[in-house]
């Protein structure tokens, strides 16, 4: 087998698989949801292409994928709340953005007059977990 094949193999073993963690839930329904999408995308993109042969593909700034499975979870920076509580020493890759946007959410559900208190409880844990997870004696 050379390098190339390898790497194909690999990817379509990874792929085919289920995987959880901090930053990605990916299952049967996220890897249909997101087949789906890119299969209304070519032929979109081939539908323009036959009408001008240079059409180029652009994705939307907005696009997103809604997984329903995403849906009954706190996510805050692109981060599962519930799974970075359960692996605290999760590597985030955007971790200044995540912060940022934990502790915007924070302020917001404490301005409002009936939080939601599981959200709320989530977003408190997580604030603290670095505390936790490295020792820092200041937290």
């Amino acid at each position: 087998m050379t390098f190339n094949l390898l790497v194909v193999v690999a990817l379509a073993l990874m792929i085919s698989g289920c995987h959880e963690n901090p930053e990605l839930i990916w299952n049967d329904e996220a890897r249909e949801k997101v087949c789906g999408t890119v299969r209304s995308m070519v032929k979109r993109f081939h539908a323009d292409q036959k009408t001008n042969i240079l059409h180029k593909f652009n994705l939307p700034e907005d696009f997103a994928v809604v997984y329903t499975e995403a849906a009954g979870e706190v996510v805050v920076g692109g981060v599962f709340l519930r799974l970075f509580i359960a692996n605290p020493g999760w590597v985030l890759r955007k971790p200044k953005e995540f912060l940022t946007e934990l502790l915007e959410r924070w302020c917001a559900l404490t301005a409002t007059q009936s939080p939601n208190v599981s959200a709320f409880l989530m977003i408190v844990r997580c604030v603290s977990v670095p505390c936790h997870t490295y020792g820092n004696p200041g937290c």
